[in-house]
């Protein structure tokens, strides 16, 4: 059974990594939708609008979107340096120690995708309610596993 125990490592490895480019793509997303949003909220400000309230979730959100990209990608590389454990219980533990830091750093970028994507949300309805087209929909969506 030793020469199988290659599997307990790989096939969470690449779920890791998936998951991670993933989420890196997600943050891609909602920041080429921050950029178009953020053009919104200066024309609203310079046609009068109080945007303050914008600005702050505009940053919130930029803030959300690059802690996000930096949790995925610490998870990505605790895990692409792993090796197999050969049943060597040290090596079994350590593995299983940076699956673990893996995984809650990409359920912290997951949540601050959510976060993300809700302020965007949140700019486009005011933005709305100024009468300035917003130009983009927050459809992106942060899938959960």
């Amino acid at each position: 059974t030793d020469s199988y125990r290659i599997f307990m490592l790989v096939i969470p490895q690449v779920n890791v990594i998936r998951t991670t480019d993933a989420l890196i793509e997600t943050s891609q997303m909602i920041s080429a939708l921050g950029t178009k949003l953020q053009t919104r909220i200066n024309t609203a400000g310079s046609e009068g609008g109080n945007v303050s309230a914008l600005n702050t979730l505009m940053a919130d959100l930029v803030s959300k979107i690059s802690d996000a990209q930096i949790k995925a990608q610490s998870a990505s590389t605790v895990v692409s340096t792993l090796k197999p454990d050969q049943g060597d219980q040290a090596t079994i533990t350590a593995n299983k120690q940076a699956f673990s830091t893996a995984r809650a750093d990409l359920k912290v970028a997951r949540t601050d995708l959510g976060t993300a994507r809700t302020d965007a949300q949140k700019i486009i309805n005011a933005l709305k309610d100024m009468k300035v087209s917003a130009g983009a929909t927050a459809s992106t969506t942060v899938g959960k596993k």
